[in-house]
């Protein structure tokens, strides 16, 4: 059961529940992740975390100033929703194979798992995280396949695709036109 909640509100809009947690630890992890990612886009975004409907903290409150619009999931007027609609569970089975996290969006999924990945490369642990959305797997990774991928794959060597279009030799015609109108002029 997710126990702890993050929402959202930027100045001139409404907070919304971007984030759900099993565990306190990964909850403000995550935040700090936003906050310096917000840091570096240059944008204010107020975030708070929630334990069920209390609420814990609030992050860059001070900094959003007058512009901010009413918290309705902090100060009470809207109850704070249990899930997040049409949202994407990461899901470990380093215990029981459960739901550990929720996001509103996929690529902040994705980060959150490739953060665990690193800390679970670092601490020398095998860990399988599953995204999914609705009861269905988008993907699937784990700590052994990310360690081999970030070193460079089989046998060191890195593969990269590249689009690199080239040039046509001569350009369509219709049938029975010359290849090119200038080889005319210098035979003539």
């Amino acid at each position: 059961m997710m126990n702890y909640q993050v929402t959202q509100q930027y100045a001139r809009d409404e907070e919304r529940l971007i984030a759900n947690f099993t565990a306190l630890t990964e909850a403000k992890a995550y935040i700090a992740a936003c906050l310096e990612r917000d840091a570096q886009l240059r944008v204010t975004i107020v975030y708070r975390l929630f334990d069920r409907k209390h609420c814990l903290q609030e992050y860059n409150k001070a900094k959003a100033g007058a512009l901010l619009h009413e918290a309705l999931y902090a100060d009470g007027t809207r109850f704070l929703p249990e899930t997040i609609q049409h949202g994407y569970d990461v899901v470990s089975d380093a215990g029981a194979a459960a739901s550990v996290a929720a996001f509103y969006h996929v690529n902040d999924a994705r980060d959150f798992i490739v953060r665990g990945l690193m800390q679970a490369i670092a601490a020398s642990r095998i860990v399988n995280y599953q995204l999914k959305q609705e009861k269905t797997l988008i993907e699937a990774m784990d700590s052994a396949t990310f360690a081999a991928a970030q070193s460079g794959g089989e046998g060191g060597m890195k593969s990269s695709v590249a689009f690199a279009p080239t040039p046509l030799n001569t350009s369509p015609r219709p049938p029975g036109t010359p290849p090119s109108v200038m080889d005319i002029e210098e035979e003539g």
